[in-house]
């Protein structure tokens, strides 16, 4: 589609669209989309996307997308990415985002439960939801470019589609974004126009991104709200689903050919921009750096400070899909509450955002029906972590009984139970002590793992460190895994495994992890590359145990 192409909406201009409209208007020949893909630079100029967004909208009305309609969108290119999901929106439709590198039993159920009436994406993926029989409701199928399959294309559409109007509201269901499954089965999060704007605002306000910022963003959905906020968004060269494979050079290339301020990504991807350990800044247009997705570690956080300039500013930003943000805190904070983490007092995430407020409840509380019957927590006890707010989802999609479990009414608003254990302390700060399906259960009561892990994870020679449960029949068995800086042998095996159970033993119920086995590389999450798979790890630890004839039973101990 030509950059020259001009084009009037008409209806309403809500949600998404309608801020991008705002900064067509104002800073039409800006750079609203700025991507390396395949050798190839490509620059979209907010009037452009505009354009392209408003063709996109034809193009789905005319095949039936409308007011109601669901429509799975998958691609992997940021721009078909983002005009789909802002004209789908647009319409007063609901756009659904599944993660494709969800297993694939995961991946159909989440397809079946969503019950799209349309499926937008590129050729390979229709490719696959014709082969395994995905989402059978589907009755619109719109290919994002050209390729092999009978299915039309959006282009080809909207070179013939009529004008539409756009009749979208504030109110309106503009999105199912569906979480990682990473401590279950994955669920359809629902947001209106209005808290998607409020969501992309605030978190652009943490990281202090002001219209005309250049934000390089290494996961892929972030990079739907930029445009909207009047930001230059920057999609290096790098596979969305593997962060921790990103080729360093490129986003460094990336960087410096569009002059970033911001980077945005999960601590495997600032992994990778620090792997060097150079001693002098290779960031130097940078001036903020998010990190979301999993805890910063603390030595990521120092090898990180080293490529950027003593004017940037690094944050660890607190969430999850139900809301965000929910807290951040600045590198020099967390520098400050590193002792307190490694004496086992959790991870301090920060303060609350504007607008959010967080409550600590029972982590053994069942489904709470109204604030009123909650019992919330004095500072510096640990329970599950609430939180209420105009970026909070209200409901999950066809999930009656999740709503039940994670969902608490307060008069108009609602609270959310996050599923993740962590406490406050007296100035306000939020602590994170970990998942609670994640906890192990000990004689004395539940270890909890960033109580655990951000001591062990100092211990020279250790690169982390997991709590999980080697148990079996029901019998829990506390257990750490540990991954290494090499391979080490012999005595440097055994000074990091007798140092790991020193420090273990001067944390409150540190004695009663009885396990300390070496493991080659931990599973993460698909999404992120950074949250630790610890039920795989799990099975893998008691297949270890039982291959070497040794009981996962809790009376035994083992190195």
């Amino acid at each position: 589609m030509p950059s020259s192409f001009t084009t009037t909406a008409t209806g309403t201009q809500a949600g998404l669209l309608g801020r991008l409209s705002h900064w067509r208007d104002t800073q039409p020949t800006a750079v609203a989309l700025d991507t390396f893909r395949a050798g190839r630079r490509q620059r979209i100029t907010y009037a452009d996307l505009y354009a392209r967004c408003l063709r996109t909208a034809d193009a789905l009305a005319m095949a039936g997308v409308g007011p109601g309609s669901r429509t799975v969108v998958m691609t992997r290119s940021p721009l078909g990415l983002l005009t789909t999901v802002y004209a789908v929106s647009a319409l007063g439709g609901c756009a659904v985002l599944i993660d494709p590198g969800l297993p694939r039993a995961a991946l159909r159920r989440c397809l079946r439960e969503a019950a799209p009436q349309a499926f937008v994406g590129e050729p390979l993926a229709h490719v696959a939801r014709a082969l395994y029989g995905w989402a059978p409701s589907v009755r619109i199928s719109l290919s994002t470019g050209p390729g092999p399959g009978p299915w039309p294309t959006i282009a080809g559409l909207a070179r013939t589609a009529p004008r539409v109007s756009l009749d979208a509201t504030e109110e309106s269901t503009a999105l199912i974004a569906y979480t990682s499954g990473s401590t279950g089965t994955p669920k359809g999060v629902v947001y209106t126009n209005e808290q998607l704007v409020r969501q992309c605002g605030a978190t652009a306000g943490v990281l202090g991104m002001r219209p005309g910022s250049v934000a390089l963003v290494g996961f892929l959905p972030f990079a739907i709200g930029g445009p909207a906020l009047g930001l230059t968004v920057a999609i290096p060269r790098m596979d969305f689903r593997r962060p921790a494979r990103a080729r360093r050079e490129d986003l460094l290339d990336a960087v410096e050919r569009t002059g970033a301020t911001c980077l945005l990504g999960s601590p495997a991807l600032m992994n990778v921009l620090a792997s060097d350990g150079r001693r002098e800044p290779v960031l130097a247009p940078v001036r903020s750096v998010a990190t979301f997705g999993a805890p910063l570690e603390y030595g990521l956080l120092a090898r990180l400070t080293t490529t950027l300039t003593d004017q940037a500013e690094i944050r660890s930003v607190y969430g999850a899909t139900e809301s965000l943000p929910v807290s951040a805190i600045d590198g020099q904070d967390l520098r400050s509450a590193r002792a307190v983490s490694e004496r086992g007092g959790g991870r301090c995430v920060g303060r609350p955002v504007p607008a959010m407020r967080v409550a600590i409840i029972p982590a053994d509380a069942g489904p709470i029906p109204r604030w009123s019957e909650a019992e919330p927590l004095p500072a510096h006890t640990i329970g599950e972590i609430a939180v209420r707010g105009p970026l909070v989802s209200r409901s999950y999609h066809a999930r009656p009984h999740a709503d039940a479990q994670a969902k608490i009414l307060d008069g108009e608003h609602v609270w959310h139970r996050t599923g993740d254990v962590g406490r406050t302390d007296a100035e306000g700060n939020l602590w994170y002590c970990g998942r609670k399906a994640h906890a192990v259960s000990s004689p004395d009561g539940p270890l909890y793992t960033e109580c655990v892990e951000a001591a062990c994870n100092a211990v020279e020679g250790v690169r982390r460190t997991a709590l999980i449960d080697a148990g079996s029949d029901g019998q829990s068995l506390p257990a750490l895994c540990v991954e290494t800086d090499g391979t080490p042998r012999g005595a440097e095996r055994s000074r990091i495994v007798a140092d790991l159970r020193r420090t273990l033993a001067a944390l409150e119920r540190g004695t009663h992890i009885r396990v300390i086995a070496f493991h080659p590389g931990f599973p993460v999450d698909i999404r992120h590359n950074a949250k630790i798979e610890r039920r795989l790890l799990g099975r893998w630890a008691r297949r270890r145990l039982a291959a070497n004839g040794l009981s996962t039973r809790p009376a035994e101990e083992h190195a």
